[in-house]
């Protein structure tokens, strides 16, 4: 299919003055075997083959006997490799045909490092979301999200999926590392509902911008350490400037 490629592409410099073509052209390969019909519609130039279509340095890509683009998967979105000859992508940046969105699974968004970030940093001063899973077991500080310098927390969620079951209190701490209890440590897990912005203890001068990196944390304060079930979401509304 190369060979049958040069020839037609050939063609037009040993016409007679440059003579253009007109009209659809068919061309077959010397062994036979491939074909390539070369049409016009419109103002479009259509090339149909039974084989791969080479074309060397189409968009400065290839070189020697041609060259292609690496095509991605599942709405990946391609961005340019190191060398700048192909495109690579990754499952972090995607387009589902609605929305663009972008999974921090494994990975990090500039200015966020925690997984389970559902809204990255890229548009600063927005109100974004940090979403993390609470179970019964979670009974030390965990991490749902480190913020940056300049960050500044609004809300808190709580959603009780699976009510906890401590024969006791089972309360839920909203804090930072080095206070588990900085936003809040009675939000009541013992109950099925849903409740935004609820006994979250804002002193008098909050929201202030953080001044160094921190990681926002919850941790199950359950009375008596006997749960044996419970699962629950906390989401953090958060801005960074």
């Amino acid at each position: 299919m190369k060979r049958l490629l040069f020839i037609l592409l050939l063609i037009p410099t040993l016409l007679v003055g440059q003579q253009p073509f007109y009209g659809n052209r068919s061309f077959i390969s010397l062994d036979g075997n491939d074909t390539l019909n070369l049409r016009f519609s419109g103002d479009t130039i259509y090339f149909e083959s039974t084989d791969s279509v080479y074309f060397d340095k189409l968009l400065n890509i290839g070189s020697g006997g041609g060259g292609s683009l690496s095509v991605g998967t599942d709405g990946q979105i391609p961005y340019t490799n190191p060398a700048g000859d192909d495109f690579i992508y990754n499952d972090y940046l995607k387009y589902d045909g609605n929305k663009l969105k972008f999974n921090t699974d494994t990975t990090e968004i500039k200015g966020v490092t925690k997984a389970d970030t559902i809204v990255s940093d890229v548009i600063k001063g927005a109100m974004q979301i940090a979403k993390a899973e609470v179970l019964y077991t979670n009974t030390t500080q965990t991490t749902i999200i480190t913020l940056p310098e300049n960050a500044v927390v609004w809300h808190f969620g709580v959603e009780v999926n699976t009510i906890f079951n401590d024969s006791g209190t089972d309360y839920l701490e909203l804090g930072t590392s080095t206070n588990s209890t900085e936003y809040d440590n009675n939000v009541d897990l013992g109950i099925s509902n849903f409740f935004f912005d609820s006994n979250i203890s804002f002193s008098p001068d909050r929201p202030v911008k953080m001044t160094s990196s921190t990681d926002i944390t919850f941790k199950y304060a359950g009375q008596n350490s006997d749960a044996t079930t419970g699962q629950a979401f906390v989401y953090i509304h958060y801005t960074i400037f």
